[in-house]
């Protein structure tokens, strides 16, 4: 019985086909241009991008040579050549659908998500049948805080499409972020069934276990999405959190490193990370995340408070007073000041660990808790852990 060739090996055959034309004519537009979109249906990137710079050599102005180009260039990662060419065909009166899309992936993997928005909702209006409109468009209204509009689109469209996992799964993660966890929880079940490895599905399944106080269940599932994509920093921040429930600090010290290696202008990672570095004595590394922080933003009250944590637990009470009245004035409710606070009544003395632990448990007690009922410390208290701090050999500290 003879082997039905598959897909794949047809379309090998065919740019062989059309490159052994080519040699024979290297001068055709048309076949460089087919041999370079046979090229690109493979990944073939670096002969998709050969065959056409010597199509644009002979036909220097052929606009769909261009985008074809622009889609190379977007599939290597190079996104801001990608956008050069496609704006430059824009800008020239070209209104292809194929060209603004490419110019809002674009943008939306430069993470330029308001320029990117306006060119995905005409997309999405023409129903263009690119399967990657819609959640671009969703992707833009999540990144950008709209999140009734991304639940919304992402409704309706599922309302057309039920199969559609990957769309389920940015819903169950849009409704985690709107707080329902219920139809968070419901979404993340469906997007799984069809899509086990489904990113955003795990992540909404994840927290919302760790809300439902399930810690281990929730851990095992963010740990499928770090596995899913080891640079999600939303995930590894997770792991964190989950590792805090337990007042495991070294563990959630590993989680947080992970998070802002991956999220390096996400300013809560970076603080939290301070925190269980400063909470274990870890001086240096805990002023440079709360650094990190401040880098990133110097308005906000918590970086000028953590740093001045850092000089009054150095003794550098100067230091630690000008920082913690800059705190004070941008945020009258710093917790940072109030370590400062705790550690200016014990200056003279060393610190009972019974004090850092109590601290501690102020630090989770300003946390609120993944499913919103109550903070961290209620949580803690309601798994039955009882203030135990593990220290980096893994024994526990009372």
């Amino acid at each position: 019985m003879s082997k039905t060739p598959s897909t794949t090996d047809a379309a090998r055959a065919r740019l062989q086909r059309l490159e052994g034309f080519i040699e024979r004519d290297p001068d055709n537009v048309n076949l460089l241009a087919d041999a370079a979109e046979c090229a690109l249906s493979q990944g073939d990137l670096p002969r998709a991008r050969e065959h056409l710079q010597r199509a644009l050599e002979l036909a220097p102005g052929n606009a769909p040579l261009k985008q074809q180009l622009s889609s190379v260039a977007i599939a290597e990662g190079n996104f801001d050549d990608g956008l050069a060419l496609t704006a430059a065909l824009l800008d020239d009166g070209v209104d292809e659908a194929a060209v603004r899309f490419n110019h809002a992936f674009a943008l939306v993997s430069l993470q330029r998500h308001e320029e990117a928005l306006p060119m995905l909702a005409r997309l999405h209006d023409e129903q263009v049948p690119y399967p990657m409109v819609v959640r671009l468009l969703i992707r833009c209204h999540h990144y950008l805080g709209d999140l009734d509009e991304a639940i919304a689109v992402a409704d309706a469209h599922l309302a057309a499409h039920g199969d559609d996992a990957d769309v389920a799964g940015m819903l169950a993660l849009l409704h985690f972020d709107n707080e329902d966890f219920g139809a968070a929880r419901t979404w993340g079940a469906r997007a799984l069934g069809g899509a086990p490895d489904n990113l955003d599905a795990l992540l909404a399944a994840g927290m919302v276990a760790l809300s439902d106080e399930e810690v281990d269940a929730g851990k095992a599932l963010l740990q499928r999405a770090v596995s899913a994509q080891p640079r999600n920093g939303r995930a590894w921040a997770g792991l964190g959190l989950a590792e805090m429930m337990t007042f495991d600090l070294p563990a959630a010290e590993r989680m947080f490193g992970q998070a802002v290696k991956n999220m390096p202008t996400h300013i809560g990672s970076w603080h939290t990370l301070g925190w269980v570095q400063l909470l274990q004595g870890q001086v240096d590394a805990a002023e440079a995340s709360f650094r990190a922080a401040f880098d990133i933003d110097d308005t906000f009250g918590e970086s000028h408070g953590a740093l001045a944590a850092v000089a009054a637990t150095r003794g550098e009470w100067d230091k630690a007073e000008r920082l913690a009245e800059v705190a004070k004035r941008l945020d009258p409710e710093s917790m940072s000041v109030r370590y400062v606070d705790l550690l200016k009544a014990h200056r003279d003395a060393p610190m009972d660990p019974a004090v850092t632990q109590r601290f501690l448990r102020q630090v989770l007690q300003a946390t609120r808790a993944p499913g919103g009922t109550g903070t961290l410390a209620d949580m803690a208290e309601r798994l039955g852990v009882r203030g135990a701090m593990k220290s980096s050999d893994g024994q526990s500290r009372s």
